[in-house]
């Protein structure tokens, strides 16, 4: 994983840092819906956090459509 550059302090310190998995349970099986990671500075007298920032699987993608279009797509 490659470093990027912080908005902040300007430095290459800024890495991807996963924080959960969101699922969701349908009759009687869990479905991983979303990843949710955030963008934290490795320097320590920076301290930037982006906050959670959440990405949405294929099936959360799907999920997300009204319940026609999931029917007939």
């Amino acid at each position: 994983m490659a470093l990027e550059k912080c908005p902040s302090c300007g430095s290459e310190s800024l890495i991807r840092t996963p924080r959960s998995k969101v699922m969701i349970s349908s009759f009687g099986c869990d479905l991983h819906t979303a990843d949710e990671h955030s963008m934290d500075c490795l320097n320590e007298k920076c301290k930037y956090t982006s906050g959670t920032i959440r990405i949405n699987t294929e099936e959360g993608d799907r999920l997300e459509l009204p319940w026609w279009k999931r029917i007939f797509s």
